[in-house]
């Protein structure tokens, strides 16, 4: 039966009928299946609700773990709906970290688990007085405990609400920590999103020098060397440095290699010449961008 479910899309009405048996069984295998059903990666809105409404159904007949674990399952339902922009979806979740925290006992790994997901929605009301606090003292106990993962996610999470906030002077030094983190501990996805916001967001700050020189610096990964928001930065860096000699270089490499977006670096080259005031070159790029449309077509 469980894996008859694992299987059946969630909103079939093969997975209906098949649901329908699962109710006739008994309280403990009812509540088994359903949570489980809850633990499927839904990818639209519809399926997360039934996942919802199925966890509604077992939580007045479950105590103890198993209504923590549905409690916190709800919790994380609940985020994934406000994801997708469902109305008062994160003032119900808090309602459930407000029940979990009110009558259960939680593990130090539960707690965290609980606060990660309570800053997270405590930002989608607009909370900030609460948001920064909770990441600021998450961040405390994972350094304080050796968990570096966890520290690099929170020092990213808090730096890039400083630049929402376009607090740069507070949000450059966490992705700086948050790099040699990923350095020392050789965390991949965490180089390439530190590196990345900190080429992005030095320029944006206006620390053009710094900014290329993380670029050079991080560069042999692919996935930022064509990441087309790093491009733009480092072009810009180049411009604002008055090295425009520098940007077409820059640029002619990317352009002999596979993988790069031509219209779009085309389109960067012939920029670089109008603040020289060089517009018939600037045309010349432009002008073929209609043949590479085509090729690309």
């Amino acid at each position: 039966m469980d894996e008859e479910l694992s299987k059946t899309p969630i909103l079939s009405a093969s997975f209906d009928s098949l649901l329908s048996e699962v109710r006739h069984l008994s309280p403990r295998d009812r509540i088994a299946s359903m949570i489980k059903i809850s633990y499927r990666n839904e990818e639209e809105i519809d399926g997360i609700q039934k996942q919802e409404r199925l966890l509604m159904e077992i939580l007045p007949l479950s105590s103890g773990k198993r209504r923590k674990e549905i409690l916190f399952q709800l919790v994380t339902l609940y985020n994934n709906l406000d994801r997708f922009g469902l109305p008062g979806a994160d003032l119900k979740g808090l309602k459930w970290i407000e029940m979990l925290e009110t009558n259960h006992s939680l593990s130090q790994k539960e707690e965290w688990r609980v606060n990660e997901m309570k800053a997270l929605l405590l930002n989608e009301v607009g909370n900030q007085d609460e948001f920064l606090p909770i990441w600021y003292k998450l961040l405390k106990q994972y350094r304080e405990t050796d968990r570096s993962k966890d520290v690099g996610k929170c020092l990213l999470t808090i730096a890039n609400h400083f630049v929402m906030l376009e607090d740069y002077d507070n949000a450059l030094p966490l992705y700086k920590e948050a790099y040699q983190l990923a350095l020392k501990h050789e965390f991949v996805d965490l180089e390439k999103a530190s590196g990345i916001m900190l080429i992005k967001h030095l320029c944006g700050a206006g620390y053009y020098s710094e900014s290329l020189e993380y670029y050079n610096k991080i560069r042999v990964n692919q996935e930022i060397a064509f990441n087309s928001s790093v491009q733009n930065e480092v072009i810009k860096s180049y411009i604002e440095l008055n090295k425009s000699d520098s940007a077409r270089l820059y640029l002619v490499e990317r352009l002999l290699l596979e993988g790069g977006d031509k219209i779009f670096l085309n389109c960067m080259m012939a920029e670089t010449y109008i603040p020289e005031g060089q517009e018939d070159s600037a045309f010349i790029f432009l002008a073929i961008l209609p043949t590479l449309k085509a090729w690309k077509f």
